[in-house]
């Protein structure tokens, strides 16, 4: 049988359906372009929020650290007034839309002619702080201390590149902090304990490494400068004492006395396995200490001191004292005791059971210091940057 569907007034496609269809989609297109419109704006008014947000604290910055270069350029002049029981140095100057203002103040425990100096710039809502250690050179033949000052407090570990502490290692510098220019790794199970440590890049503890530390902060944005030491004092001290060696020098017995205290090697020294040295050595070259060698310092300045290349020290040698390489990396392996603090321009790399003590307070180290005078009297010396900070 044929159907015949026959199309009648109610089942017909009506005209105004097919319009009424037409303006919910068109209402529908309106409304979702509108949201998406808002949508787009109102991130865009939060990008740029956020922009001159960054941008005014980095003015803010910019203006602290213009304060602070001030500041030095007023006590580098000739007849600076300095307050000596601190206060106000530059009160509030205008400077680029902004401001600044400096204090200055004695750190406790600094030695005369040290002052810290704080700038706080301001612009428009947002205030940023700088600050750093600034002294003048003492006398000709005087001791100058030197304090790591880092951005917590004083540092016992300083590396203008990378500080590395692995395999067993056990460093306890108490209250006293670890910084480094680069990165600062653990891995392999050590133990730190550090009252602070700081990095200008990344900082990545391993989850075997037993830490205790009070402060912690990564990427800082200002390198700690390390100490620069003139040399040649100790090297004419030695070669008047007849301490002086040209040429590459190997330590052996238990018996060294270098006259005066100083041995000033032109070249590399090795030190012998179960080798004892009284006094501090001082190389232009590589300084290499082999087991159980002893290195007896009794001053207040390093016991090893490389100007131009790198410093190893293995096998539970006793060093009593700061390490320093002024244009190298610092390594150690095997284990050593004795040491209070370490200095490197390079890498400082410390591994297998090696230690380092707080059993003396590492508040710096003893350096001669100089002056440009040579009349008898005493003057003050060219005023230096010690240390800067955030």
């Amino acid at each position: 049988m044929k159907t015949t569907y026959t199309p009648t007034k109610s089942n017909a496609f009506h005209p105004d359906l097919r319009s009424g269809n037409t303006l919910v989609v068109v209402v529908f297109v309106i409304l979702l372009t509108s949201l998406i419109l808002s949508t787009m704006f109102v991130a865009s008014r939060q990008r740029t929020f956020v922009l001159t947000r960054q941008s005014d604290r980095l003015q803010a910055l910019v203006i602290a650290e213009t304060g602070l270069h001030q500041a030095f350029r007023v006590m580098a002049e000739e007849d600076a007034m300095i307050p000596e029981d601190g206060g106000l140095l530059l009160p509030g100057s205008s400077f680029s839309g902004g401001s600044y203002s400096v204090r200055i103040s004695r750190p406790d425990g600094a030695d005369d002619g040290v002052w810290l100096l704080r700038s706080r710039g301001v612009f428009r809502q947002h205030e940023r702080e700088v600050a750093a250690l600034v002294g003048r050179g003492m006398p000709s033949g005087d001791g100058v201390r030197r304090a790591l000052l880092g951005p917590y407090g004083n540092a016992a570990l300083l590396a203008g590149g990378q500080l590395i502490i692995a395999a067993n290692a056990d460093i306890d510098i108490g209250n006293n902090g670890a910084h480094a220019n680069g990165s600062v790794l653990t891995n392999g199970g050590p133990t730190l304990v550090a009252g602070f440590i700081t990095s200008n890049g990344e900082i990545r503890i391993s989850t075997n490494t037993d830490l205790t530390v009070d402060a912690q902060e990564d990427f800082l944005p200002d390198l700690m400068v390390l100490p620069s030491l003139d040399v040649q004092a100790f090297r004419e001290y030695a070669t008047a004492n007849g301490s002086f060696i040209s040429g590459d020098h190997r330590i052996r017995g238990s018996d060294n006395h270098p006259a005066g205290g100083v041995l000033f090697v032109d070249g590399d020294v090795r030190m012998n396995a179960n080798a004892v040295l009284t006094g501090i050595i001082i190389a232009t070259g590589n300084i290499t200490i082999n087991g159980n060698a002893t290195v007896s310092n009794t001053t207040d300045y390093p016991a090893l001191v490389s100007t131009g290349g790198d410093i190893r020290i293995n096998g539970g040698a006793d060093i009593g004292g700061w390490v320093f390489a002024m244009n190298g990396d610092v390594n150690g392996n095997g284990g050593a005791d004795g040491i209070i603090g370490i200095v490197a321009s390079g890498n400082i790399d410390l591994s297998g059971g090696y230690s380092l003590s707080d059993d003396a307070d590492p508040d710096g180290f003893t350096w001669p210091g100089r002056d440009d005078h040579d009349d008898g009297d005493e003057q003050p010396g060219q005023l230096v940057l010690l240390s800067w900070m955030r």
